[in-house]
């Protein structure tokens, strides 16, 4: 029948909103809450910025790389955007919503 398929998966689905996703975002919460100063870190949308030297307008694309410069109150970051070479290219403040903490070194499991 189809409404015994229909309750079961209204049940799966009620139980996956109260159990899964309240995990998925404290787990998210604890993995933001580690950003500190010097930490690498991309980010998670498209933002346009101007050039850090020239004032020039420019976009900063989701994926690209930056340096934590200085936390404020675990809620915001300055970030700094630098080419290869180490020239800094644009100093953004940004929400932790806004960025994904990088780990260029092995991680290991707690």
């Amino acid at each position: 029948m189809i409404i015994p398929d229909i309750l079961f998966l209204f049940s799966y689905l009620v139980k996956f909103k109260e159990i899964v996703i309240p995990r998925v975002a404290r787990n998210l919460r604890d993995i933001m809450k580690k950003i500190k100063d010097l930490d690498l870190v991309a980010l998670l949308e498209d933002i346009t910025t101007t050039h850090y030297e020239t004032g020039e307008k420019i976009k900063l694309y989701k994926g690209q790389i930056g340096t934590v410069v200085m936390e404020y109150d675990g809620t915001a970051f300055e970030v700094e955007f630098s080419n290869n070479n180490g020239e800094t290219y644009a100093m953004e403040t940004l929400k932790t919503e806004q960025l994904m903490l990088l780990h260029p070194d092995l991680v290991l499991s707690v």
